[in-house]
Order: C-alpha cells, then sequence, then structure tokens
C-alpha cells in the first residue's frame, strides 16, 4: 500500500517534532494571544478576538472592563478603547 503510513508511526513522527492536531480556530486564536502579549495595549477588538478573557464578543469585553482600574484603559481621540497589556495579563490570570 503506498502513500500508507501506519497510525503508530504517524503518531511516532507527531512526538518527534513536538507537533499536535488542533482546530483551525484554536490555533488562530494561540496567535492572536501570542501577537497581542506583544504589544503594549490593546483594543477591545482584539482581546475579544484572541479570546484571551474567554469571551468573543466586545459587549463581553466591555463589560470585563468593569473589573478593571481607571487608568488601566483609555478612550482614543480615534474612538477606540485601548486597554494596557499588563491589565489583560492580570485578568486573563496569566
Amino acid at each position: 500500500m503506498e502513500g500508507y503510513i501506519s497510525i503508530t508511526e504517524f503518531i511516532q513522527y507527531l512526538r518527534e517534532n513536538d507537533l499536535v492536531i488542533t482546530s483551525r480556530r484554536t490555533a488562530k486564536q494561540d496567535y492572536l494571544k501570542d501577537e497581542l502579549l506583544r504589544k503594549k495595549h490593546a483594543t477591545i477588538k482584539e482581546i475579544a478576538d484572541s479570546g484571551i478573557w474567554e469571551v468573543e464578543s466586545k459587549s463581553g469585553v466591555r463589560a470585563r472592563l468593569k473589573n478593571l482600574k481607571d487608568n488601566e484603559y483609555y478612550q482614543h481621540p480615534n474612538g477606540k478603547t485601548y486597554v494596557l497589556i499588563s491589565a489583560v495579563k492580570r485578568e486573563a490570570g496569566l
């Protein structure tokens, strides 16, 4: 049977190369979390898209802003609300 490998060989290959099988959505959220944590501040949309606070909507993130101190988020003149990454990490339990 050309083109086929046994499941044990496949699992061994995954283990040797530190690979995992995951959904595309999970992989995207992990990537967005990594990108988010490299910044100094983030928008509400970035926080919602990354899923770091385990909420998937901007309104859910806005509701969690009540847990933050007043100096940990601000309204930019462009109309967007920005949150300091230190506050994002603390709220996420990182």
